[in-house]
C-alpha cells in the first residue's frame, strides 16, 4: 500500500498546493473543530469551523526528542462575552485533549486524501490577551489556549514504582502490588511442567 493515493500526489504536483490546518479541541462542554479558512468545511464526515485570519497556532514544531513543548493557538478579534465565557471556562479546559492536523486540499478547497497528523496535547489553561486602542486601532481582545505534549508531565514522580501505595493511588482499592514485597528473595519457576 503506497504512503500517498494517486489523487494526493496529483494535488502535490499541482503549481499551487493547498493546505488546511485542522484543530479539533475536546472541551468537557463540547467538541470544536475549527480550519484557517473561511465558512464551514465538512471534512471526514464532520463540520469544521472556518476562523480565517483570526487564529493561529504558536510553538508548532516537529518532536524530534521525548521533551516538554507548549503550543498556544491565538483567536483574535472576539467579543467581550466570549472573553468572559473563557475567564470562567477552566474546568471545561483543563487536562481535555486538543488535536492539531493539516489537510491536502483541491483548486476548490475540497478534501483530498487523509488528514496528517501534526500535534496532540493537552489543554491547560485560557489566557485572555487585551492590547490598548490607539489612533489607528480600537484595540485587540485575544483569547490564547495553552496545550502541552504529552512529555510535559515527566518530570513529575510517577505512581508506578510498582508498590501497594502507588497502586493504590492509581487504582483505588486495587491490592494487586499488596505483595510485592514479599516476592524479593523468592525463586519462581515459571512455567511449571
Amino acid at each position: 500500500m503506497p504512503f500517498l493515493s494517486s489523487d494526493e500526489i496529483t494535488a502535490l504536483k499541482a503549481s499551487t498546493v493547498r493546505l488546511a490546518m485542522l484543530v479539533e479541541l475536546q472541551f468537557a462542554s463540547e467538541t470544536m473543530r475549527l480550519w484557517n479558512g473561511a465558512g464551514t468545511a465538512t471534512i471526514d464526515g464532520a463540520d469544521w469551523r472556518g476562523v480565517g485570519g483570526f487564529g493561529s497556532i504558536d510553538g508548532l514544531e516537529q518532536v524530534r526528542e521525548p521533551v516538554s513543548s507548549k503550543v498556544t493557538m491565538r483567536l483574535s478579534g472576539v467579543s467581550p462575552e466570549v472573553l468572559a465565557l473563557a475567564a470562567r471556562s477552566n474546568d471545561d479546559v483543563r487536562g481535555r485533549p486538543a488535536y492539531v492536523w493539516t489537510h491536502l486540499m483541491d483548486g476548490d478547497w475540497q478534501p483530498v486524501g487523509a488528514r496528517i497528523p501534526l500535534f496532540w496535547g493537552t489543554m491547560q489553561r485560557i489566557n485572555i490577551e487585551r492590547s490598548e486602542a490607539s489612533e489607528f486601532s480600537g484595540g485587540d481582545r485575544v483569547c490564547a489556549l495553552e496545550v502541552e505534549n504529552p512529555f510535559a508531565a515527566r518530570a513529575r514522580p510517577s505512581a508506578g514504582r510498582f508498590t501497594d501505595a502507588d497502586q493504590k493511588a492509581r487504582f483505588p482499592g486495587d491490592k494487586f502490588c499488596r505483595f510485592v514485597p514479599l516476592q524479593r528473595s523468592q525463586v519462581i519457576v515459571w512455567p511449571d511442567y
